[in-house]
């Protein structure tokens, strides 16, 4: 999941995007960033890390087949209780330590069982974020490594938790999707 939020970090997030052609699918912070990587003719899978705040934003991915994270009550309840032209991929935002964004490590089950069960969504996975992947030998990362493997064990999904310092420094946490950014 190449991440190309902020302008690709000041790159240009629409010829960055062309040059990432063989990434598997794009990571970006708001839905104003997808609506333009669509409009400039990208048909890549597209992940809006902060979500949609309203109903309409909600509908838009819908029309515009991007995927959402879910890091919080209002979202879920949201996706769940509107009816959509067509479903969505959810990525739960767990969180593990960082305490930015995302829904608490006990509630990770409700969560994956009322969003897989919907009608609205068609993948769920499973995703957190280190809060000091930079820091080397950082033991809040190994407890967040540990708590997100804890809560998804039983879960069988693709999940991601790997940002780019995570890459280089915890090979543990690549799981199946990686996304490499700054």
């Amino acid at each position: 999941m190449a991440v190309i939020k902020a302008n690709a970090y000041g790159h240009g997030m629409i010829s960055a995007a062309k040059q990432l052609a063989e990434a598997d699918m794009f990571a970006v912070a708001m839905p104003e960033e997808a609506y333009a990587l669509r409009e400039a003719g990208c048909t890549k899978t597209i992940i809006v890390l902060h979500g949609f705040s309203d109903a309409d934003e909600l509908e838009q991915f819908s029309e515009l087949n991007l995927s959402s994270v879910i890091h919080q009550q209002s979202q879920l309840d949201m996706l769940l209780e509107h009816t959509l032209s067509s479903a969505i991929d959810a990525w739960i935002k767990v969180d593990t330590g960082m305490h930015r964004l995302g829904i608490s490590m006990d509630r990770v089950d409700e969560y994956f069982g009322r969003l897989r069960n919907s009608d609205n969504v068609s993948k769920v996975f499973l995703m957190s974020h280190f809060a000091n992947a930079d820091i080397l030998d950082n033991e809040l990362n190994i407890n967040q490594l540990r708590g997100f493997i804890k809560v998804t064990n039983d879960i069988d999904v693709s999940c991601s938790m790997a940002n780019s310092a995570a890459i280089m420094r915890l090979p543990k946490s690549h799981f199946e999707v990686v996304r490499p950014g700054i």
